[in-house]
């Protein structure tokens, strides 16, 4: 078997989910990797939804009159 790398980040994901549903993502996506003994999954939160959150968009500027 090759390695890819060593201790490194190889992907860093972040979903934002319904809380109804963590649970059942959570379990999914840890049994996905439950037989790759060389890969590690870590699953955190809940976080706060900041990164998914876009400012509100600023209306244009009037034109000025003629």
């Amino acid at each position: 078997m090759r390695r890819v790398c060593s201790g490194e980040n190889v992907v860093n994901d972040a979903y934002l989910l319904a809380h109804e549903t963590a649970a059942d993502f959570r379990t999914r996506i840890l049994d996905a990797v439950r037989d790759l003994p060389n890969v590690r999954i870590d699953v955190t939160g809940p976080w706060a939804p900041y990164s998914f959150a876009d400012l509100p968009q600023q209306p244009p500027a009037p034109e000025p009159a003629q």
